[in-house]
Formats: C-alpha cells, structure tokens, sequence
C-alpha cells in the first residue's frame, strides 16, 4: 500500500452552490472531554482550574446523552455525511467508545463513521472492536517520531515501538477502514519528515504533516508555532477569510450535552441542549437563521478575530464573496432574537 497526502474527502461539491442545507453534513460527538495527554498547543495545556471556569469538565459523554444524538440523527431529512468521534478530549478515553461506533453504524443514516485519536490507547484489542463495530476511517494524530518529543510535547512517558507497533496490527486488519495518520509541524525534529512518510506511507492509505497554529485564548503560543510561510495548517495558501463555513454544515456535540457550530468551543445559544431540544430543532431554529444571516453580512465579531476556518479552509469550501447570493436563500428568522449568541469557552 502507498499512500496518499490528501487530508480532505475528495468527494466534494462546492459549498457555496448547495447552501443552505436543510441537514447537517457533519456531526462531531465528544465522547469525553477528558485527555490521557496534555499537548503543548491544546486547551489541555492550560490550567485546570481555567478549564473548569470556562465550563469544561473532565467527564465522559453519558450513554442517555449519546442516545439522544442517535435520536436526532434519525429526524434528519436525510443521511448525515459523516458522524466524527473527536472534540476537546481523547475519545479512546471512553470505554464504551466501540458501542458508540457500532450504535451510529446501525442507524443506517450516516454515510461514514471517522474517529480522530492520538492513537496511545490503541490496543489490539480496542482496534479489533473498532473495526468489528463499523468503524469507516481512523485518524491517527501523532505529537513526534521520538519518546523525547513526546515527552516534551505532551508531558508522557511512552514506548513508542509499541505505539507504532499497534498501529501496524491495525492498519494489518483495518480491513474496509481506511487510516490516515498526520504529524504537527512543530513535532518534527531534524529528519523527522523522512522517518514520518518512511514508517507510515507503507501502513497508511493517508498520511500528512499539518502546520499548528493558535487556536485557544490562554495557551502560550510563542515556543509551539512555526513560521506561517503564507500557507494555512493543510498547505493551501493562506487567505484571511471573514465568513466561518463550518457554521453552515458542521454540528459539534460536548460531553455535557450543549451542541455548538462549528468548533467545539465554537457559536452556540442558551438552551441549545440534548436535554432541551433535538438537533434537528436546533438546526432548523430561528436562532441558527439569524447566525447564519448575521455571519454572512460579516456581523458576527468573533468570525472576524477567530484565525481557525482561514487556516483550515479548503478552497471549494470557501464562500467568502458568495455571500449576497446566499444571504437570499435564507429566511428571515421568524420571531426577534433575543438571546444572545456565546462562545462555549466563554460559559
């Protein structure tokens, strides 16, 4: 097997000639908002007790929650593209995260099931039941090639023969699942790349190198980021981009039930819970109209500061000068907003 360096489906429409969609393509579930590791560049990196101010707790989702996300994925008009185990925490933290894949698996309504992992938790065992369950794509997020680059990035100890070892039995019996592994910039020590492809094109269908960039308020970028060099984190030129498209096809579920837009620390409004409301109420809300209208007339502050969707965008993805033409086909909400739009890490 060789593999291949493309991070993104390939598969794709051009956003801005199908918006708005009346079903989300993407749902991302956080398991658990605990992490077994603490990354220099994550939300992890801060401070407990700045974590728990900001509305984080270090818990896994509960199984009445999550079966209210299989509730939701049910009243959608149509199948969801895509449900994404990952979040602020490490999903393989979740026992129970196989029976998660195996119960979204059996709904019959979403077209592939990916899980984004650090890959330490890994086991033969844990593969084994990933894949039985259903599992369509394993992305593995490494943190350096070394024990040492580890232990400065994450603050761990690990054997990382037998880190790569268990990624090889996976890649060995992933059988229809296809694994992506992808390294930060800043993990790469002198030779690093070479050793990277060397050890994962073989074992891979995807491999990558992404360039980390600030993303959370609070954690201490100055010794973690590399040089820009005018390309966003997946090597496409970098574009300072006014209109976020996540919030137009990307629901994100946190442990505790509140479901935000786009990010998991992302746009979200008060009473936009699994314990308050499907997701398909909250899709079609006046709420989500307003944020929609109010994004793409370029009024939403944060969208203008945030750096994530400029350095994330792909450019078929892109709806930056599409905004009039699809500013029309939205509704104007039909009662006044008037409660306010947040930020989850603002909660």
């Amino acid at each position: 097997m060789i593999s291949k360096q493309y991070v993104y489906d390939l598969n794709r429409v051009k956003l801005s000639d199908v918006l708005p969609i009346r079903t989300p393509y993407h749902i991302s579930v956080e398991a658990t908002f605990r992490c077994n590791i603490r990354c220099n560049y994550c939300i992890h990196a801060m401070d407990g007790s700045e974590i728990n101010r900001r509305g984080y707790h270090q818990k896994d989702m509960s199984w009445d929650a999550f079966e209210r996300v299989v509730s939701s994925i049910h009243e959608f008009e149509d199948p969801i593209k895509s449900v994404v185990f990952s979040g602020l925490g490490e999903p393989l933290v979740n026992k129970r995260l196989p029976e998660m894949v195996k119960r979204v698996k059996d709904t019959g309504r979403v077209e592939k099931i990916l899980l984004i992992t650090n890959g330490l938790l890994l086991t033969h065992e844990t593969s084994d039941a990933l894949i039985d369950a259903g599992l369509d794509i394993c992305k593995i997020s490494l943190q350096g090639m070394s024990v040492e680059s580890y232990k400065k990035i994450c603050g761990v100890k690990m054997d990382w023969d037998v880190f790569y070892d268990n990624i090889v039995y996976f890649s060995e019996h992933k059988n229809k699942c296809l694994l992506k592994a992808k390294i930060g910039d800043t993990a790469l020590l002198e030779n690093d790349e070479k050793l990277f492809y060397e050890k994962f094109s073989s074992i891979c269908d995807y491999v990558d190198i992404e360039h980390i960039y600030p993303q959370f308020d609070g954690v201490d970028y100055s010794e973690t980021v590399l040089a820009d060099e005018g390309k966003n984190r997946f090597g496409h030129s970098f574009k300072q981009l006014n209109v976020c498209s996540p919030l137009f096809y990307r629901l994100y579920v946190l442990q505790d039930g509140r479901v935000t837009f786009a990010y998991p620390d992302g746009i979200t409004y008060e009473g936009f819970h699994l314990n308050n409301m499907t997701l398909r109420k909250m899709w079609e809300a006046d709420e989500t109209k307003d944020m929609w209208r109010n994004a793409l007339t370029h009024n939403l502050s944060v969208c203008q500061t945030c750096p994530r969707w400029s350095y994330s965008a792909h450019p078929d993805d892109i709806i930056d000068g599409f905004e009039q033409e699809i500013l029309a086909k939205i509704p104007e909400p039909t009662k006044d907003i008037k409660q306010r739009q947040v930020l989850c890490m603002e909660i």
